[in-house]
């Protein structure tokens, strides 16, 4: 679901004049590093170059310079919730989408100081940088009709996601303290994350290719089961898994340590927890299944789960619990691998 990449290049270019009595030559040094996730994406470049120029006839006029460039590209979805005008309308107020863009350059440079074609004494260095945005996008959400979650501390968490339709939108009530099933939660990660539904591609390469629909994968989720679509797309991206027995048990309520999991494997951060014997920090660290302990430790590293003494792993996930965990992970995409990938290079 989150894509990484990085690469690295070197290059070498030399410009023959006056028939080979004078050659520049420019090697070239360069690496990127990216990601690219639903509500932020980073690429930043870094070139170094060192430029030699050689004049066969008269050899002190030989000089050497380098140069070094750095290029990020970003984008960042935010939202905001913003109170209605006047009071006295049916809805309080609804959040609001921003997209953005933006670029930042900066440059370094060592040179020679020139008069004409005579090379004087010194160097000429300098530094800069400069950044270009871009136009937002405002997209304004689907305003919820749930009233049992206003006043809870994890009010704009569900509002945030039934705004979304990652909980039900047209629904009264939606049961905060009621716990979340697999399916719901398969729903809940595909539209907050805007992942294009499986059906969606299968029905294009259908047109292209006139195949015949596939069968559904699990044996107990058909298609008219309300959440078939989210399940197709999550399993065939390898977001979540069945339970085994051709059964993916769409009904069955999800526990913490399995929605952290599921979380963190969209990341591909599980190999960041230690190898050998460790604890969680967390005083049921014992608890907690021996397949979703590093994907535990590294959510409670990043700041996706939060700090207190239990954990209570095996305990079912409540809605407001899992909005609060996914809410919560939207904020790291933005924020902190964000940060990771572009002012921790840029400010190196």
């Amino acid at each position: 679901m989150v894509g990484y990449y990085a690469g690295d290049w070197s290059a070498r270019k030399t410009y023959i004049v006056d028939k080979g009595k004078e050659s520049i030559t420019v090697q070239t040094v360069g690496n990127l590093v990216g990601y690219d996730s639903p509500w932020s994406a980073t690429e930043t470049q870094t070139l170094d170059y060192t430029i030699n120029y050689e004049n066969k006839i008269d050899k002190k006029r030989n000089w050497e310079g380098t140069a070094s460039l750095e290029a990020s590209y970003n984008m960042t979805k935010d939202y905001e919730y913003v109170d209605n005008v006047p009071n006295q309308i049916s809805f309080k107020g609804g959040f609001l989408l921003t997209e953005k863009q933006d670029n930042v350059l900066k440059y370094s440079y060592d040179l020679p100081r020139f008069d004409g074609e005579t090379i004087l004494k010194g160097r000429n260095t300098g530094k800069d940088s400069f950044s270009i945005d871009t136009n937002p996008i405002i997209t304004r959400l689907n305003i919820p009709a749930v009233r049992d979650v206003l006043g809870l501390p994890n009010e704009m968490d569900m509002l945030l996601l039934a705004s979304m339709e990652a909980l039900p939108l047209g629904n009264i009530y939606l049961g905060p303290s009621s716990s979340m099933s697999r399916g719901d939660f398969a729903k809940a990660i595909v539209n907050s994350m805007n992942i294009p539904l499986e059906k969606e591609e299968e029905n294009t390469k259908k047109k292209k290719k006139n195949q015949e629909e596939k069968p559904p994968t699990y044996i107990d989720v058909g298609k008219n089961h309300r959440n078939y679509d989210y399940i197709e797309t999550v399993t065939k991206r390898g977001i979540m898994e069945g339970v085994g027995r051709g059964k993916f048990e769409p009904d069955k309520y999800l526990t913490r340590a399995e929605a952290t999991t599921i979380l963190i494997r969209m990341l591909g951060f599980q190999n960041l927890a230690p190898i050998k014997n460790y604890s969680t920090g967390y005083k049921d660290n014992g608890s907690i299944p021996a397949w979703g302990k590093d994907h535990v430790y590294v959510a409670k590293m990043l700041g996706i789960i939060g700090k207190e003494p239990y954990f209570y792993p095996n305990r079912d996930i409540t809605k407001a619990e899992a909005s609060e965990l996914i809410v919560n992970f939207i904020n790291y995409l933005q924020e902190s691998l964000k940060y990771d990938y572009r002012e921790n290079i840029l400010n190196n």
